[in-house]
């Protein structure tokens, strides 16, 4: 899951940084032969590359007499020997992938006239520590952030309504603050921050709560994050909690959980490469999702609900430790290596050649086991 995602992502960058020569550019003839740009239909400047060489940029409010208010997409892509960058008031728009890759970037000053960072803008900006954000900044868009592993402060702005998908993903923040206007947090938002051990939120914040450290959604009824450096290997999960998020305690170190009945939905990768030996899953679930239990490789001991209709794909991918797994009668379908390993010999995926099935005599997971190499034991 991870690998494909950063591929995917590296072949975005490879083809971008081969190609980021912008259509239509301008030459600035006037001392400015660092940047080249256009124009919008008011006549300001959207800069559209940096070829220079300094170090540490400060971005012109004007070029050629036009104010420069936007950072064009690709601009600063790929120019990893920048140390930093200060960006001017007259500049309302960072677009996306305006400074991606750029991996020396440590320092960036956003001023208060930003309004839209566009998704993928500082992506693998691995170097940069601090960001504050501007006053009248409502989104954090896809990505964003994504890859920022050094960044361990990010000032929220009050303004702030939506988080949205791996815009934070595999940075280094270890403690967040959430504004009163944030009403959205996509489920990815956070994933992959290992680093991440506290949110802070105030106790009349509209949509989310912090309860026992974990940030919950409290007009949801949903977990949407267990803080992965939070600490702590057993947790008992909010009593009136309806769903598990995506994502919200994967990473953790969590040994053992305690899911309340009144669980009736958990979503993908909920779990995910945490440190979990057992769980219990309550008789309202019916769906284990797709990559529930990816690379749980501690997991030991799994018990299903009579109820459980369908076992999503990768549901049990890498979970190692797991040796017998009793599949209900309600189970009609399993999806594709539910149950397998990554061998790392063929760099294949194989069945799960320690784990076994215990399935009713009549159940259709019997042929689910013949055709797909598993060890099957009837009851």
């Amino acid at each position: 899951m991870k690998r494909l995602r950063t591929i995917t992502l590296l072949l975005i960058l490879l083809l971008s940084c081969s190609f980021a020569m912008p259509a239509m550019a301008v030459l600035n003839p006037s001392g400015f032969a660092d940047y080249e740009y256009t124009t919008d239909y008011k006549g300001n400047a959207i800069i559209t590359r940096y070829k220079g060489p300094d170090t540490d940029v400060v971005i012109p409010s004007e070029l050629d007499g036009h104010s420069v208010t936007s950072i064009g997409t690709r601009a600063f892509f790929c120019h990893s020997g920048i140390k930093s960058v200060v960006i001017p008031d007259s500049v309302t728009e960072i677009n996306p992938f305006a400074f991606t890759n750029c991996t020396g970037l440590s320092s960036v000053v956003i001023p208060d006239t930003i309004t839209y960072i566009g998704g993928y803008a500082f992506l693998y900006c691995s170097s940069i520590s601090s960001v504050t954000l501007p006053p009248s900044l409502t989104s954090i868009q896809p990505y964003t952030f994504y890859g920022c592993t050094s960044l361990c402060e990010l000032i929220l702005p009050q303004s702030l309504e939506s988080i949205e998908s791996y815009a934070l993903g595999f940075t280094g923040l270890s403690v967040l603050a959430l504004p009163d206007s944030l009403a959205q947090i996509d489920t990815t938002a956070f994933s992959g921050c290992r680093s991440l051990a506290a949110f802070e939120v105030s106790k009349d914040h509209p949509v989310y709560a912090v309860m026992d450290g974990v940030l919950y959604d409290k007009i949801a009824h949903a977990l949407v994050c267990y803080p992965p450096a939070k600490g702590g290997s057993s947790y008992a999960i909010q009593e009136e909690t309806q769903v598990i998020n995506a994502f919200a305690l994967s990473c953790t170190h969590l040994t053992d959980l305690i899911i309340p009945e009144s669980v009736v939905r958990i979503e993908d990768n909920a779990f995910a490469a945490s440190d979990l030996t057992s769980v219990t899953i309550p008789s309202g679930i019916t769906v284990i999702p797709k990559e529930a239990f990816y690379n749980c490789s501690n997991l030991s001991n799994v018990c299903l609900p009579e109820g459980i209709t369908n076992i999503g794909d990768n549901a049990f991918h890498g979970c190692r430790s797991l040796n017998t797994i009793a599949i209900p009668e309600s189970t009609a379908f399993i999806g594709q290596n539910a149950f397998s390993l990554y061998d790392e010999t063929t760099e294949t995926i194989v069945p799960n050649p320690k784990i076994t099935l215990l399935v009713a005599q009549d159940s259709p997971i019997v042929q689910y086991c013949e055709t797909n190499g598993l060890n099957c034991s009837v009851y």
